[in-house]
């Protein structure tokens, strides 16, 4: 099948935008979608943290293409797995019913770079750009026969998907690492010296002004097993005398790295010579989410598996704040202390400021938490470096960088793929 048999078609003739609504008394936050809860980069979405309080919403189905239409260049994009609502400011795009273009191919054509630029070109506004609506209906789209897009979009589709498995077992064993940790320092069942729960077992239990704990347990302010480390230094766009290159963590860094095992957009800055040991992080190191962008309180154990994901020295942000633990498994036991606390919302007891919210980090230092027993500290963090090795495997990194560099290959015509009746395409 020759390459003459791709046409050129405008987007428009293809889908049209949803215009049917829905009450908000209809959705929730497992399905409502606005463009403060999709992901940037094409990374998809989150729950969404809030509802409208009142009136309709666009409707949306499983299928539809959801755009958000403020700030194009951020490349917010998703394909509806269910049905919903979304906000003014995101576009659903429906495709026309008994036309010859797959749905699929067609989410994969608007996820090129191209067309996010072509939108940026028509967007009207400066701060806050928006797309014009009749600007993006008439970007043009490149159609192969039918059963050619369907074979272009299930390569693309197999990787998405093998990213989602990895995604998904991520979040499993987040979950059970969480599970293993509440049954052994909350409720107190760790493995006693014959492998039984201690504290069903006839484990002796103590008095403590945080309450009963097994017996040789203390209470201890957490900077008494770590101490604040020097801020964060963004250093320069551009290379200047007596620098290095070195990636600049940030608080938004710390959570793609924690749901999605690896950040794209984590910049690269050029930082003086004599300052990046400093600041450079270690395996003793946790980075909090000090302030800025990203959720306040958000922490992150360093890990040695990032340095299969960047190829500099890795600092941080003065967005971040940073804490050294006195050894390896202290670090991972308090980083879960610490990351408890944000997701109990405690965290705000050590947050000031409202417009511009910013971390404590001497208030937190003197919060009073339970130290176990040394032994037990090190069985758990076996465990979390485990999960450590397989989350940060760069595996899902490298499964998106060929995606993206398929990508406009595939749509272009440039790498051919065989339809599903074996045909040769020439």
């Amino acid at each position: 099948m020759g390459f003459s048999e791709w046409r050129e078609v405008e987007l428009k003739d293809l889908c049209e935008y949803s215009r049917e609504r829905i009450p908000v008394k209809n959705i929730k936050l497992s399905n409502y979608i606005s463009t403060e809860n999709m992901l940037k980069n094409k990374e998809g979405i989150e729950m969404a943290s809030k509802l409208p309080s009142k009136g309709s919403v666009i409707k949306y189905e499983k299928g539809d293409i959801l755009l958000s239409n403020i700030r194009p260049y951020f490349k917010k994009i998703w394909r509806s797995t269910n049905n919903g609502g979304a906000s003014n400011d995101v576009l659903v795009i429906k495709k026309n019913k008994n036309n010859d273009c797959n749905n699929d191919y067609l989410y994969y054509y608007l996820c090129k770079d191209d067309f996010f630029e072509y939108v940026m070109a028509g967007a009207k506004g400066t701060k806050m750009p928006r797309g014009d609506k009749n600007h993006i209906m008439r970007y043009m789209i490149k159609l192969p026969p039918l059963e050619e897009q369907e074979a272009i979009a299930n390569i693309l589709s197999t990787l998405d998907e093998k990213i989602e498995v990895n995604n998904q077992i991520n979040k499993t064993l987040e979950e059970m690492a969480q599970a293993i940790f509440k049954h052994w320092f909350v409720d107190f069942e760790f493995p006693n010296e014959n492998g039984e729960p201690y504290k069903s077992s006839g484990g002796e239990m103590v008095e403590s002004e945080l309450g009963m704990i097994p017996k040789k347990w203390e209470i201890v302010e957490i900077g008494e097993l770590c101490k604040a480390q020097i801020g964060g230094d963004w250093g320069k766009d551009e290379r200047f005398i007596n620098s290095v290159p070195a990636v600049c963590l940030r608080g938004t860094d710390l959570q793609k790295l924690k749901e999605l095992g690896f950040s794209r957009e984590a910049p690269i800055r050029w930082v003086k010579k004599n300052s990046i040991e400093k600041r450079r992080i270690s395996e003793l190191d946790i980075l909090i989410g000090g302030s800025g962008l990203g959720p306040v309180g958000r922490s992150l154990c360093y890990s040695n598996n990032f340095e299969r994901l960047y190829d500099y020295p890795i600092t941080y942000s003065n967005f971040c704040k940073r804490i050294r633990a006195i050894n390896r498994p202290m670090a991972i036991y308090l980083e879960q202390i610490i990351e408890g606390l944000h997701k109990t919302n405690e965290i705000k007891h050590y947050v000031n400021g409202t417009s511009v919210p910013n971390l404590d980090i001497k208030g937190l230092l003197k919060h009073k938490i339970i130290k176990p027993d040394n032994e037990v500290i090190e069985a758990f963090s076996v465990i979390k470096e485990n999960y450590f090795n397989y989350k940060y495997s760069k595996e899902n990194l490298i499964l998106s960088q060929i995606r993206n560099t398929l990508l406009p290959k595939l749509m272009s015509g440039e790498i051919r793929v065989p339809i599903k009746s074996g045909s040769e395409i020439s």
